[in-house]
């Protein structure tokens, strides 16, 4: 087969003048060579004898980072790379969680133990270098750009690459941003996959914490094979990989509360507890507190412009004057409704195929899909006066907000101790409930990812220069499910309650009523009947599709010689089209 540069990247126009193992480059460009098939291009050949000849040659590599050939020692780029070997050697399944294990400059950006809070990102696995952000980290695969997996940027996850097809890893850890733009200020993270690698390989690997807990399962099931007289290479590889994530109630210390302080007239650290801060040294963890006044029963009037602050436990109305209430007496630990790690499925699947169509001239090709799904389960929504949502509205499609707002005084349910204390400001009812009756939130995210590419690549004159052209397309569909959440439109309606004609209390808003408006009871724990917590429940749907399109090419060579060496230059050229699109249900605006 003939010599050939495994993979082609996304390259910017742009031109770079070197001289002596530099050089003047056109589109430089993200380019990393298999080993076994690296370009050797002989400068010097010398007959020795009639019996022996003898080839001494540069060994010419492209790496991660520009397309220009160069030796290895002329190459100024911070290069960290892991091969397969290491790969294999690490007991992991998942390519984030290897990758951060042994390189000790990557982080997880975003992970499924680091996004327990977030609404769109479980099930993303990001990388980043020195903390920067995973947007400042530009993750390729086989030196390409590739359609983003989030909504919220230019973020490839690891977990759509089977972990199979990793052949090697080089990552550029000095910033690239001269190279590819502001998304490499920290550097670079390209993903290799296999070629040359002949066979069946089969794995599956099974583990749990030592201290119970965070079971993980996984396959890997692989196959490469060359055919047509080693003229043609395919190979394919799957994975199947299960992670039960761990509950809080799966660790005894995650109920550890703590909310620490540093006192610059004592000079030493505090620790917050139900009677304020004390010094953290004589301080005992049984006494550590850090709480949210989100409370299954609510608290009202919770500020300085009330001399009396009420909270319910269960059905009981409590209360305390302003300068001796402290939520970390009656507040709630809101730590216990968050998973420290979210569950996820992810299958993924690749398919690659190269063949020489002549001497000079390879085809590529690569196909690859990935489904990744995640369960979310966190708090009951946790609402007050100062929650707003936004919107947008359906007919004139300008954005707006709307603010759940103050419960009014005169609505019925209103205890009259609380009513009576609310006409020292503005007849005000400020308050923050936990809404445990509409149930906990939960985000379902589904994930999948298609993407492909094919190219032509060869060398002409006399093999002195290479030639690469190719296309691109990904697209990623994000399904978001999002159940037991609040219309705030409907549960500001709800708050604005009064009496009826005959006695019962309803919704002051005729046309609400008339849209099956319930009125809503947020006094006490348990005060929220089935048929409230129906009117104000909502369940939105969020799809979000982003796509990629690409064409790119170049040639590369050396230009001509100088007294210092031969000048290497690359021609290039790259059209790239992003979109994305979010279609939302109407109870999502």
């Amino acid at each position: 087969m003939m010599n050939k540069n495994q993979i082609t990247i996304a390259i910017q126009t742009a031109i770079y003048t070197a001289i002596a193992g530099s050089a003047i480059a056109f589109s430089p460009a993200t380019l990393a060579l298999d080993t076994e098939n690296e370009i050797a291009k002989p400068i010097v050949q010398a007959e020795q004898s009639d019996e022996t000849k003898q080839v001494n040659a540069d060994e010419k590599i492209t790496v991660t980072g520009s397309r220009l050939r160069r030796d290895s020692f002329t190459v100024a780029t911070p290069l960290v790379t892991m091969d397969k070997e290491a790969i294999g050697d690490t007991g992991l399944g998942e390519m984030g969680q290897i990758l951060v294990d042994n390189m000790p400059a990557l982080s997880f950006g975003t992970s499924n133990a680091t996004s327990q809070s977030s609404v769109a990102s479980t099930g993303i696995t990001t990388v980043e270098l020195r903390n920067l952000g995973a947007n400042r980290t530009l993750t390729l695969i086989d030196g390409r750009r590739v359609v983003s997996n989030s909504k919220s940027g230019n973020y490839v996850s690891m977990s759509t690459i089977p972990s199979g097809m990793v052949q090697r890893v080089e990552v550029i850890t000095g910033g690239a941003s001269a190279t590819y733009g502001a998304d490499a200020v920290s550097g670079v993270v390209n993903i290799i996959t296999q070629s040359g690698k002949e066979g069946f390989d089969f794995k599956a690997r099974g583990g749990e914490s030592t201290d119970g807990g965070a079971k993980e399962f996984t396959l890997d099931a692989s196959y490469g094979t060359s055919f047509s007289d080693d003229r043609g290479y395919l190979y394919f590889s799957s994975n199947y990989d299960k992670d039960y994530g761990l509950k809080y109630e799966d660790r005894d210390r995650a109920s550890q509360e703590a909310s620490f302080s540093y006192d610059a007239d004592t000079m030493r650290n505090e620790i917050l507890t139900a009677d304020g801060y004390k010094p953290f040294n004589e301080t005992p963890m049984s006494e550590w507190r850090s709480r949210s006044d989100g409370t299954l029963g609510g608290i009202f009037q919770e500020s300085s412009k009330f001399d009396e602050i009420y909270w319910y436990e269960g059905q009981e109305l409590n209360s305390a004057p302003y300068d001796q209430y402290l939520e970390e007496k009656v507040g709630i630990n809101s730590r216990q409704f968050v998973q420290l790690k979210v569950p996820s499925e992810r299958v993924s699947a690749a398919l690659k195929l190269d063949f020489d169509i002549t001497d000079d001239i390879t085809l590529y090709s690569q196909v690859q899909w990935s489904g990744n799904y995640t369960v979310n389960d966190k708090s009951p929504e946790d609402s007050g006066d100062s929650e707003t949502a936004t919107y947008t509205d359906r007919e004139t499609g300008e954005p707006g907000t709307v603010n759940l707002g103050r419960i009014p005084i005169d609505n019925p349910y209103v205890p009259a101790a609380i009513r009576e204390t609310a006409g020292q400001y503005k007849d005000r009812i400020y308050w923050d409930r936990r809404l445990g009756e509409v149930g906990p939130v939960s985000t379902d995210n589904e994930r999948e990812t298609v993407r492909a590419w094919a190219g032509l690549q060869g060398t002409m004159f006399d093999g002195e220069w290479d030639w690469d052209i190719s296309a691109g397309y990904g697209k990623f569909h994000q399904r978001q499910f999002r159940n037991n959440e609040i219309d705030v439109f409907k549960a500001k309606k709800a708050l604005d309650a009064g009496y009826a004609d005959d006695g019962s209390i309803q919704c002051n808003d005729a046309e609400a009523r008339a849209d099956g408006c319930v009125a809503l009871n947020v006094f006490g724990e348990g005060s929220i009947t089935p048929e409230m917590a129906n009117y104000i429940r909502v369940n939105p749907t969020l799809n979000t599709y982003n796509e990629q399109a690409n064409i790119m090419g170049y040639i590369t060579g050396d230009l001509f010689e100088m007294p210092a060496g031969p000048v290497a230059t690359v021609f290039g050229f790259e059209y790239r089209k992003d979109t994305q699109e979010a279609v939302t249900d109407d109870a999502l605006t």
